[in-house]
Protein backbone atom coordinates (compact mmCIF):
# COMPACT_ATOMS: atom_id res chain seq x y z
CA UNK A 1 0.00 0.00 0.00
CA UNK A 2 1.19 3.02 -0.48
CA UNK A 3 0.04 6.99 0.10
CA UNK A 4 -1.40 9.09 -2.44
CA UNK A 5 1.79 10.53 -2.58
CA UNK A 6 3.53 7.15 -3.67
CA UNK A 7 5.55 6.57 -0.29
CA UNK A 8 5.23 2.95 0.54
CA UNK A 9 3.88 1.82 3.72
CA UNK A 10 5.79 -1.34 5.21
CA UNK A 11 3.52 -2.09 7.72
CA UNK A 12 0.76 -4.50 7.39
CA UNK A 13 -2.99 -3.47 8.40
CA UNK A 14 -6.10 -6.14 9.10
CA UNK A 15 -9.68 -4.90 8.36
CA UNK A 16 -11.97 -7.21 10.44
CA UNK A 17 -15.80 -6.35 8.79
CA UNK A 18 -18.99 -8.38 7.97
CA UNK A 19 -20.29 -8.16 5.11
CA UNK A 20 -24.65 -8.12 5.20
CA UNK A 21 -26.58 -11.01 3.21
CA UNK A 22 -28.01 -9.86 -0.13
CA UNK A 23 -31.86 -8.44 -0.06
CA UNK A 24 -34.01 -11.27 -0.14
CA UNK A 25 -37.79 -11.77 -0.17
CA UNK A 26 -39.54 -14.90 1.17
CA UNK A 27 -42.58 -16.17 0.83
CA UNK A 28 -44.55 -18.13 3.61
CA UNK A 29 -47.86 -19.89 3.79
CA UNK A 30 -49.15 -22.64 6.12
CA UNK A 31 -49.98 -25.76 4.60
CA UNK A 32 -51.76 -28.81 5.43
CA UNK A 33 -49.02 -31.22 4.47
CA UNK A 34 -45.84 -30.44 2.41
CA UNK A 35 -47.04 -31.30 -0.99
CA UNK A 36 -50.56 -29.20 -0.44
CA UNK A 37 -51.34 -25.96 -1.56
CA UNK A 38 -51.87 -22.65 0.81
CA UNK A 39 -54.26 -22.96 3.36
CA UNK A 40 -57.15 -20.42 2.26
CA UNK A 41 -58.07 -19.44 6.08
CA UNK A 42 -54.52 -18.57 7.53
CA UNK A 43 -52.49 -15.86 5.92
CA UNK A 44 -49.76 -16.27 3.16
CA UNK A 45 -46.94 -13.78 4.29
CA UNK A 46 -43.63 -12.44 2.49
CA UNK A 47 -40.63 -11.76 4.58
CA UNK A 48 -37.87 -9.35 3.85
CA UNK A 49 -34.26 -9.89 5.62
CA UNK A 50 -33.89 -6.13 5.50
CA UNK A 51 -36.13 -3.54 6.34
CA UNK A 52 -38.19 -1.74 3.11
CA UNK A 53 -40.49 1.32 3.31
CA UNK A 54 -43.82 0.70 4.19
CA UNK A 55 -44.61 2.96 1.06
CA UNK A 56 -43.42 0.89 -1.12
CA UNK A 57 -44.38 -2.36 0.55
CA UNK A 58 -47.93 -1.13 -0.05
CA UNK A 59 -47.60 -1.37 -3.35
CA UNK A 60 -46.73 -5.13 -3.14
CA UNK A 61 -50.03 -7.25 -4.43
CA UNK A 62 -52.02 -10.85 -4.64
CA UNK A 63 -53.80 -11.38 -7.42
CA UNK A 64 -56.33 -14.45 -8.68
CA UNK A 65 -57.37 -13.79 -11.64
CA UNK A 66 -60.49 -11.72 -10.70
CA UNK A 67 -59.85 -10.08 -7.38
CA UNK A 68 -56.53 -8.36 -6.42
CA UNK A 69 -55.57 -7.99 -2.41
CA UNK A 70 -53.52 -5.60 -0.58
CA UNK A 71 -51.15 -6.22 1.93
CA UNK A 72 -51.79 -5.95 5.60
CA UNK A 73 -48.71 -5.13 8.15
CA UNK A 74 -48.27 -5.46 12.13
CA UNK A 75 -48.35 -2.33 13.03
CA UNK A 76 -50.95 0.02 11.19
CA UNK A 77 -50.13 2.97 13.43
CA UNK A 78 -46.62 3.38 11.40
CA UNK A 79 -47.36 4.93 7.92
CA UNK A 80 -45.53 6.86 5.01
CA UNK A 81 -41.65 6.73 5.82
CA UNK A 82 -41.79 3.83 8.53
CA UNK A 83 -40.04 0.79 7.65
CA UNK A 84 -41.54 -2.85 7.57
CA UNK A 85 -39.69 -6.16 7.81
CA UNK A 86 -42.84 -7.92 5.59
CA UNK A 87 -46.34 -8.08 5.14
CA UNK A 88 -49.35 -10.07 5.24
CA UNK A 89 -52.36 -11.37 3.33
CA UNK A 90 -54.94 -12.29 6.25
CA UNK A 91 -58.63 -12.86 5.49
CA UNK A 92 -60.15 -15.78 4.41
CA UNK A 93 -59.33 -16.33 0.49
CA UNK A 94 -60.69 -18.43 -1.93
CA UNK A 95 -60.67 -21.88 -2.10
CA UNK A 96 -59.39 -24.16 -5.25
CA UNK A 97 -57.68 -20.51 -6.30
CA UNK A 98 -54.42 -19.76 -8.35
CA UNK A 99 -52.31 -16.07 -7.43
CA UNK A 100 -49.34 -14.23 -8.07
CA UNK A 101 -47.49 -12.22 -5.76
CA UNK A 102 -46.30 -9.20 -7.50
CA UNK A 103 -43.70 -6.98 -6.03
CA UNK A 104 -43.93 -3.34 -7.31
CA UNK A 105 -41.03 -1.55 -10.29
CA UNK A 106 -38.44 -0.64 -8.87
CA UNK A 107 -38.89 -2.67 -5.52
CA UNK A 108 -36.00 -2.13 -2.78
CA UNK A 109 -35.22 -2.42 0.50
CA UNK A 110 -34.34 0.93 2.95
CA UNK A 111 -30.38 1.10 1.42
CA UNK A 112 -31.86 0.88 -2.18
CA UNK A 113 -30.58 -2.60 -3.27
CA UNK A 114 -32.69 -4.68 -5.19
CA UNK A 115 -34.07 -7.84 -4.02
CA UNK A 116 -31.39 -11.02 -5.08
CA UNK A 117 -34.41 -12.79 -5.84
CA UNK A 118 -36.39 -10.39 -7.96
CA UNK A 119 -36.61 -12.55 -11.00
CA UNK A 120 -38.33 -15.49 -8.80
CA UNK A 121 -41.76 -12.43 -8.85
CA UNK A 122 -44.22 -12.44 -9.89
CA UNK A 123 -44.28 -15.81 -7.58
CA UNK A 124 -46.99 -18.16 -8.42
CA UNK A 125 -49.22 -19.70 -5.35
CA UNK A 126 -52.50 -21.73 -4.53
CA UNK A 127 -54.99 -22.06 -2.50
CA UNK A 128 -56.24 -25.74 -1.59
CA UNK A 129 -59.38 -27.03 -0.89
CA UNK A 130 -60.84 -24.95 2.48
CA UNK A 131 -63.02 -28.62 4.09
CA UNK A 132 -59.29 -29.61 5.05
CA UNK A 133 -57.94 -26.06 6.46
CA UNK A 134 -60.73 -25.52 8.59
CA UNK A 135 -59.88 -28.91 10.53
CA UNK A 136 -55.71 -28.52 10.54
CA UNK A 137 -55.17 -24.89 10.83
CA UNK A 138 -55.43 -25.38 14.51
CA UNK A 139 -53.04 -27.85 16.13
CA UNK A 140 -55.36 -30.63 17.50
CA UNK A 141 -55.38 -34.36 18.38
CA UNK A 142 -57.20 -37.15 20.35
CA UNK A 143 -54.58 -39.37 22.55
CA UNK A 144 -56.11 -42.75 23.33
CA UNK A 145 -54.92 -45.12 25.67
CA UNK A 146 -55.62 -49.00 25.74
CA UNK A 147 -55.67 -50.42 28.71
CA UNK A 148 -55.84 -54.46 29.25
CA UNK A 149 -52.00 -55.00 28.54
CA UNK A 150 -48.69 -55.16 30.42
CA UNK A 151 -47.59 -52.16 28.25
CA UNK A 152 -50.28 -50.16 28.04
CA UNK A 153 -50.73 -48.76 24.21
CA UNK A 154 -50.91 -44.77 23.21
CA UNK A 155 -52.17 -44.11 19.70
CA UNK A 156 -52.76 -40.24 18.00
CA UNK A 157 -55.09 -39.45 15.34
CA UNK A 158 -55.74 -36.24 13.87
CA UNK A 159 -59.27 -34.67 12.97
CA UNK A 160 -60.83 -34.79 9.49
CA UNK A 161 -58.81 -37.89 8.33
Amino acid sequence: MATPGGVPNSVEKRFTFTVREPFNVSFNCERENAQAACLPIRPMRLAFNAPVARKLAEAIRLKSASESFKPTFDRDDAEGDALVSGVSFKGVLPEKSAFTVELPTGFQDASGRAASNAASFPLKVATGRDAAAACSAAPFGIVERFAGARTPKATARRCCR
